[in-house]
């Protein structure tokens, strides 16, 4: 086996104290569930941060109540079942759009959000959602919710670890796993570059998120020192125009070196709209020259380091699939067997389902 394999999360070498969980323990485990681990929880939170809402709207025009829930949505069925099981609260939906089929968790009864805010204190990473959480918090303590022993001013103190399930569950809401082939000419022959790489995508606000970017390409040892920064409303084709000359074009699948960017589907959940509907809490205005981020996992080396992580702190959803042939495609890659004609012909089918799939999920967060 080229990577070593880390031991399992859990086990005795990786138990580790995570003190700001402790409050939700105490007090925000639901009591008739098992206890939910500490790699759930990590994975959790870096999950909700890529794809989860906070929300706050006007119950109606006329009581002018406001009302807050926490939500996420997802194509994928399993993985919402698994977060409302596990936790033992919120209420399981779905509703169509486009002709697709979307799952939704909503949060929104007052002991399961003051449940969940336990768990958030002091935990969220990125700015914009620590700053959108105390936005939603100082308006459900307006309705005399999040009271003692509640902490609003809990200080954030978690930080972008390999030692912990936030990136996994990050990569989950927002990375991408991509390999290629590239046919180059000469006068003399012709041969394929393989190219493969993880990327993470966010929109930027402040300038807080680069920050926790470059936190990641120093964890993860990358040679990349600047962080991609680009318009939403760019296109993929304009950014990197397709090569129109490398044969085989109907075997080999060649991934798009940038995906137009999203960062979350929080538009597929809306709040009731009234003449009177207020903003998301977790809203901050969204317009077509948003700036995102964008880091590429290349080298080998970096990438090994991922592979490593993610096989510690597993990826939870579909996405796991796409990792694992991804993995595949390393091990071949670092084995030198894609520089041989027999060996582009071995690993083609495995690039090609790699970004099948990869593009399967962009498409669904797309769909807003």
């Amino acid at each position: 086996m080229v990577v070593n394999q880390p031991p399992s999360c859990g086990s005795s070498e990786t138990t580790r104290k995570a003190p700001l969980l402790v409050n939700f323990y105490k007090y925000g485990h639901a009591p008739h569930v098992p206890r939910i681990s500490e790699c759930f929880l990590e994975w959790f939170i870096g999950f909700f941060e890529g794809d989860g809402s906070f929300f706050s709207y006007f119950e109606n025009a006329t009581t002018q109540n406001i009302r807050l829930k926490a939500t996420i949505v997802q194509k994928e069925k399993k993985i919402i079942t698994t977060i409302q099981q596990t936790f033992g609260f919120g209420n399981l939906s779905s509703f169509e759009k486009n002709g697709t089929t979307y799952w939704r968790w909503v949060v929104e009864s007052k002991p399961a959000l003051e449940r969940l805010a336990f768990l958030f204190s002091g935990n969220l990473i990125l700015p914009k959602r620590q700053k959108q959480f105390l936005n939603w918090i100082d308006l459900g303590q307006k309705k005399g919710m999040f009271q003692y022993p509640f902490d609003r001013n809990q200080p954030w103190t978690a930080k972008v670890s390999l030692n912990n399930g936030w990136l996994s569950g990050f990569i989950d809401a927002e990375g991408c796993f991509y390999a290629s082939f590239q046919h180059s000419f000469n006068k003399i022959n012709s041969s394929y570059k393989l190219k493969q790489k993880m990327t993470l995508t966010q929109r930027d606000i402040n300038g807080g998120e680069e920050a926790i970017f470059q936190q990641i390409l120093y964890l993860l040892e990358t040679p990349q020192k600047k962080i991609a920064r680009f318009h939403k409303s760019e296109d993929c084709a304009t950014r990197n125009p397709p090569n129109h000359k490398i044969p085989f074009s109907q075997s080999i699948s060649i991934a798009q070196s940038a995906i137009p960017p999203i960062e979350s589907i929080d538009s597929l959940e809306r709040p009731s709209i009234t003449p009177k509907s207020i903003t998301p809490s977790e809203k901050l205005p969204i317009k077509q020259n948003s700036i995102y981020i964008r880091i590429e996992i290349w080298c080998l080396k970096s990438q090994e380091i991922v592979i490593n992580y993610l096989l510690k702190y597993k990826l939870r959803t579909q996405k796991y699939i796409a990792f694992r042939r991804w993995w595949r495609v390393y091990l071949r890659r670092k084995e030198g067997i894609h520089l041989s004609e027999k060996g582009i012909q071995r690993l083609w089918r495995l690039v090609k389902s790699i970004n099948i799939h990869t593009k399967q999920l962009v498409n669904e967060k797309q769909a807003d």
